[in-house]
């Protein structure tokens, strides 16, 4: 009697299943860079609507808005920068992981804002290494109230994958 039988084996079974699982942590990986590079690319999208809406709040002023402290996405400073400028755009961005207390150390995402009126300071935390980060742009704050406030460096002290607008 001759047995036929239709069926995988445990071995092929588990092949199978090796295999997938493989192929599923390696697309997994992947995905989570797109995402993180996709950020990053919303960010400085973000910083771009923010720079045309500051260049047109200049325009009509003179002067870019005011801010005495740190103005971060989520707290009363930000509400004023949007207030200010709510004539050139309808909503500020807020940074897409916004996780934080300002952007200046690694593993914190908001988007922050200062000025002194004739400058002003927008920062991000980039989340992957590209050209567009602090270590390869050099990316300067400014300090004081004086019309050339001096300048310091975000690399350092601060993060390397800060990103600024300026």
């Amino acid at each position: 009697m001759k047995s036929s039988s239709k069926g995988f084996t445990l071995i092929e079974l588990l092949v199978v299943i090796a295999v997938i699982g493989i192929l599923a942590a390696v697309v997994l990986a992947s995905l989570n860079s797109a995402r993180a590079k996709a950020r990053d690319a919303r960010r400085i999208a973000d910083f771009n609507q923010m720079r045309i809406a500051l260049n047109a709040y200049y325009a009509d002023t003179g002067s870019y808005p005011a801010a005495s402290r740190w103005a971060i996405d989520g707290n009363a400073g930000w509400t004023t920068f949007q207030s200010n400028l709510s004539p050139y755009i309808s909503r500020l961005p807020v940074d897409p992981v916004n996780i934080g207390v300002g952007p200046w150390s690694n593993g914190s995402y908001q988007y922050a804002y200062s000025s002194n009126g004739t400058v002003y300071d927008l920062i991000a935390q980039l989340e992957v290494t590209t050209s567009q980060m602090c270590s390869t742009k050099n990316w300067k704050y400014h300090q004081g109230e004086s019309p050339t406030p001096p300048e310091g460096s975000w690399c350092g002290p601060y993060s390397a994958k800060m990103y600024a607008d300026h």
